[in-house]
């Protein structure tokens, strides 16, 4: 009969004695994230210093403001790069340490470096822009579409915008067409 060996490190730690933290960079789709190197446990720095040789690995893990998962990578020095992500939303960034040769994710529950950052308000504009069609004939008339022009979010999302196209703007309305909605004739006192 064989019995199995089951081997347990405990995961690379943070250096406490550093003042050092997560240091966050974000722009309104990305962020980099950098922290100083994990350190061995200074009890299994004791009694196995061969692990000082053995590679870390650091699990960062980003995640929205209800808690779901919205990235996690693997990265073998202490920085990562985290894109896409949504302009002006706020995320938790949280960076754990594993070692290269014997963990896996699951088992990345030691101590962890974390932080809470937000995305900058987006650098492009958006914009809606409507144009009104020719009616058949004026395209060679020289008479140029009308064309509306607003912005989509931005720093007021709340704006509400009221556009009342003409359809007759380009043109006369043709007298055997009658007003599609209903009129009412004024009733007399």
């Amino acid at each position: 009969e064989t019995s199995l060996l089951r081997f347990e490190a405990p995961p690379p730690q943070p250096d406490r004695d550093t003042a050092e933290a997560l240091k966050v960079s974000a722009t309104d789709t990305q962020v980099e994230l950098t922290w100083p190197s994990f350190k061995l446990p200074n009890e299994l720095a004791s009694k196995m210093p061969s692990f000082l040789t053995t590679p870390i690995e650091y699990v960062v893990t980003i995640c929205g403001t209800n808690g779901e998962t919205i990235t996690s990578s693997i990265s073998a020095e202490p920085t990562a790069k985290v894109k896409p992500l949504l302009p002006s939303t706020t995320y938790t960034a949280t960076v754990r340490g594993r070692w290269a040769r014997f963990g896996d994710i699951r088992n990345s529950q030691g101590e962890a470096l974390q932080a809470l950052f937000t995305t900058a308000v987006s650098s492009q504009r958006l914009v809606a822009e409507l144009s009104m069609r020719f009616q058949a004939g004026l395209e060679s008339s020289g008479v140029r579409p009308a064309i509306a022009e607003f912005p989509i979010g931005g720093e007021n999302p709340q704006a509400a915008v009221v556009l009342d196209l003409d359809p007759y703007y380009l043109g006369t309305r043709p007298t055997h067409i009658q007003p599609s909605l209903p009129v009412r004739k004024p009733t007399a006192p």
